[in-house]
């Protein structure tokens, strides 16, 4: 009886990790330290700029693309917020409201690296902008897209 009840516990705690995210998917507290702290105002031209949607779980803030030094970044600014989640990453995503994820929709950028505040992501330069329409907070282990951010072009807007 005491190992079937020690059973269900267990398997209760292995879900709520699961969805929750574990201890490996929080990252290290001096991880975004070593990112730089560039601010799109202040030290690049910027390309597209969107404002994330939450999808399957409330998502805020803002996202940039910003061309600086040579080198394309995405930025999300200081209010961007999302929930905790295992496997998160961020996409370029070729849809406006990303609802698939075949391979050819969307080019990872990088493993989500906070849930929350300023953060930066190199783009490669051999990534075409402007075959992708948005950007995405997915969950890979679970296929869930958490928020997205519809991407404006700013060139055309100026």
């Amino acid at each position: 009886m005491r190992l079937k009840y020690l059973g269900q516990v267990l398997w209760v705690g292995l879900l709520l990790m699961s969805c929750s995210g574990g201890p490996d998917s929080e990252p290290l507290a001096d991880q975004t330290a070593s990112q730089p702290a560039l601010s799109k105002s202040a030290t690049g031209k910027t390309l597209a700029q969107g404002d994330f949607v939450g999808s399957d779980h409330d998502t805020k803030g803002s996202a940039t693309l910003i061309s600086s030094d040579g080198k394309t970044l995405l930025e999300f600014d200081q209010a961007f917020k999302t929930d905790q989640g295992p496997d998160l990453f961020v996409l370029l995503h070729q849809d406006a409201k990303p609802e698939t994820y075949n391979p050819d929709d969307y080019k990872v950028v990088s493993k989500l690296q906070n849930t929350q505040g300023l953060q930066q992501y190199e783009i490669p330069a051999d990534v075409d902008l402007a075959k992708y329409q948005s950007v995405a907070i997915w969950c890979k282990k679970f296929n869930v897209t958490f928020g997205y951010a519809p991407l404006t072009d700013q060139q055309s807007q100026g």
